[in-house]
């Protein structure tokens, strides 16, 4: 937390400054002397185990990106380690309205020895989740100094956007639809020039940015692209392939590779109750490159076909998917929310079948007998739950994007709903009333096929993971211990249902979860 001062010695405030001493001394409601004032100085502490005050950094440079919170000196100090680095200094920069990033400005000590942004990126990716690392690099000969010896942050230059020293071979666009896809990344991402060999996840892109993309290209070429194929083909030249072919011999598939390097047995990790994979992105990252990751979407998010409306059916048809990646095991399962679920029943179902399942993961999954009764729900019910999943995994405030969508039409609420969540920056703004209905008959099938599910008991590794804090009208995660017959390892994360698959906690999780999955 932020440190305050109180006491006799405490100053009256600044000088000439009324303002910022009404903003700074505040009254102090623990003192018993008239007048006492607290000081608030901005500083970021905690207090270690022994008693110990450590002291953090200023909260002037804790910046929230994309839903995560950044403690800039944590990614400086980062920096400085590196034996080229003299200086380094992180800034947070909106170059682009809506579009915050990290920058990073860096003197080296001997410039023209200095190593390239690639090489940068790759030395940081060693010590820093994904979403700490800075989207851009500026090389100076010196910082700007302010006339009392202090960087001037001001007077920092912009990144200009232009490809950086390091980065791969650029090949330019050979025809039109390379030119126009590669023209809608450098829209999106801000980044010029963009090479047909570029990846769209090295170059900044993310969950929320992929889903537009993919509607962008969409309304462009008059393609219905499937969202999995943007992680199974990365790059302009690959997309530019695809919708040469017409894109409709890319058929959509539940099995989503989200890390696809690695020689270890891979790991399978099945879709929430909205029915999208994204939520495993910044695990996949932090569990690193050692075995691949997959993820397991709910069929029907294309609207083409019908979502399945039970656990047992949904877990067969994963298994299709998941045995074209490896028929045979060992198998690593998991699933987050109600996909620990389905991949309980994934587990069965191939012991049944004579398989090896060598691990079961569930992430804050409750038992489905233990929940409340199921109750139905309207479609605008539903979707207010579905636009309230997909804001938080998105990092927006909810009290804020739900108290619009609440103003509700009722005559025809998903369009009324496509609208808000666009203006709330909540959907991409290409998105249209079929899709979303197609996302509103998913996320209703699941829901029930997760209420309606009778689990048997289970024969198997399992470890869970439970959050501390619970949401809603979910009950404490027992009930597990007597279905997996006591084999089962619990481990507890100081967050809520969500905040344990976004950073700082999923690199505990992680770190947990490694450990499993190497065991022999």
């Amino acid at each position: 937390g932020e440190i305050y001062l109180s006491g006799g010695g405490l100053a009256r405030g600044y000088l000439g400054r009324p303002e910022a001493t009404a903003e700074r001394f505040i009254p102090n409601p623990y003192s018993r002397e008239a007048g006492g004032r607290l000081y608030k100085t901005g500083d970021l502490a905690r207090y270690l185990p022994d008693g110990r005050l450590q002291f953090l950094g200023r909260m002037d440079y804790q910046v929230k990106i994309r839903g995560y919170r950044i403690e800039l000196g944590e990614v400086e100090s980062v920096l400085r380690q590196h034996p080229s680095v003299a200086e380094a200094l992180v800034l947070a920069r909106e170059d682009t309205p809506n579009q915050k990033r990290l920058v990073a400005y860096l003197v080296f000590h001997d410039e023209p020895a200095g190593p390239t942004v690639s090489e940068l990126r790759q030395y940081m990716s060693s010590k820093l989740p994904e979403y700490m690392l800075p989207a851009a690099f500026v090389i100076l000969d010196a910082f700007p100094l302010t006339p009392n010896g202090k960087v001037n942050r001001q007077a920092l230059p912009a990144p200009d956007n232009t490809r950086q020293k390091g980065a791969l071979d650029y090949v330019a666009p050979r025809d039109t639809v390379e030119l126009q896809l590669t023209q809608i990344w450098e829209e999106m991402l801000n980044v010029h020039p963009i090479g047909i060999h570029d990846n769209f996840f090295a170059l900044g892109g993310h969950s929320l940015l992929a889903m537009r993309l993919v509607t962008r290209i969409q309304h462009v070429f008059q393609k219905n692209l499937p969202l999995v194929t943007l992680f199974q083909s990365a790059t302009v030249e690959a997309l530019a392939t695809l919708i040469r072919q017409g894109v409709a011999s890319v058929a959509y598939s539940s099995l989503v590779p989200l890390q696809p390097e690695g020689a270890e047995p891979s790991f399978f990790c099945v879709h929430p109750i909205g029915g999208y994979v994204f939520c495993y992105l910044e695990l996949a990252r932090t569990l690193g490159q050692q075995r691949p990751f997959y993820g397991l979407q709910a069929a029907g998010l294309d609207g083409r076909q019908a979502p399945l409306t039970t656990i047992p059916q949904m877990a067969a048809h994963y298994l299709q998917a998941l045995q074209t990646a490896q028929p045979e095991g060992p198998y690593y399962l998991g699933g987050w929310s109600m996909g620990g679920i389905v991949a309980y029943e994934m587990a069965q179902q191939l012991q049944a079948a004579g398989h090896e399942v060598a691990l079961l993961t569930l992430f804050d999954t409750h038992v489905p007998n233990r929940l409340k009764r199921f109750q139905p729900m309207n479609d605008t019910n539903v979707l207010l739950a579905l636009m309230r999943d997909l804001a938080i995994m998105a990092g927006h405030d909810v009290s804020a994007s739900m108290a619009d969508l609440q103003q509700l039409n009722e005559e025809d609420p998903v369009e009324h709903i496509l609208a808000r969540a666009k203006m709330a920056n909540i959907l991409p703004e290409g998105m249209d009333a079929p899709q979303l209905r197609a996302h509103l008959d998913v996320y209703k099938a699941n829901r029930h096929a997760f209420y309606h599910y009778k689990p048997r008991r289970y024969d198997g590794r399992v470890i869970l993971f439970q959050a501390t804090e619970t949401q809603g009208n979910m009950r404490p995660l027992n009930g597990w211990g007597k279905l997996t017959r006591d084999n089962l390892t619990t481990y507890t994360l100081a967050g809520d249902h969500y905040s344990i698959m976004k950073a700082p906690l999923v690199q505990e999780l992680a770190g947990r979860l490694h450990e499993h999955l190497t065991r022999k």
